[in-house]
This record gives C-alpha cells, structure tokens and sequence, in this order.
C-alpha cells in the first residue's frame, strides 16, 4: 500500500495552521492497524503480516513519513515470510488529497 500525493493543493488560512503537533519534542510516535494485519500484494500472491509505523516528529509538521515494521508474516496464506522494507516508508500529508 503506498499513499502518493501529486500535484498542489489549495488550502485557506485556517487549514493552513494544521499540523502533527506533540506536547514534547523530540516525540516518538507508534501505529499499529487496528483491522488487524495487513496485506502485501505480490506478482507472486499475497503476504499477510502484523505491521507497525514508526516515526519521530522533531518540531509541528504537516507531514509524517511512517516507517513500517513487519512481523508474523505468512506468505500464500501458510509459509512463514520476512518482509524488509530497506528506507520505505508510508508518507502522509495534511492538506493534500
């Protein structure tokens, strides 16, 4: 699953003082899907694994770069799995569609 977000996106003043805010900084933040695991579409069939984000904001930000971690994988629905997802990661955009 990957979330791309092209082109420019128009907001008004009020949108624009939105952001990924933390009480403290440096703040770690941690995601986990709560529909239970998710689902790795290949050319060779499906991988199903438990999955969780990772990322530290540093100051207020309009974007997040989810780093994922993925464990308990199974691959064609039996055969245990590793997913590694080297330097990937889920980015997320606030004010963008």
């Amino acid at each position: 699953m990957a979330l791309v977000c092209a082109g420019v996106a128009w907001v008004s003043a009020a949108q624009a003082q939105i952001a990924f805010r933390a009480g403290t900084y440096p703040a770690t933040l941690h995601a986990s899907s709560a529909l239970g695991n998710e689902v790795l579409k290949t050319e060779a069939g499906t991988v199903e694994c438990s999955g969780s984000h990772h990322d530290e904001l540093s100051e207020a930000s309009t974007t997040l770069s989810l780093n994922p971690t993925y464990t308990s994988c199974k691959a064609f629905g039996f055969a245990t799995a590793t997913v590694t997802t080297s330097g990937c990661a889920y980015v997320l955009h606030l004010g963008e569609q």
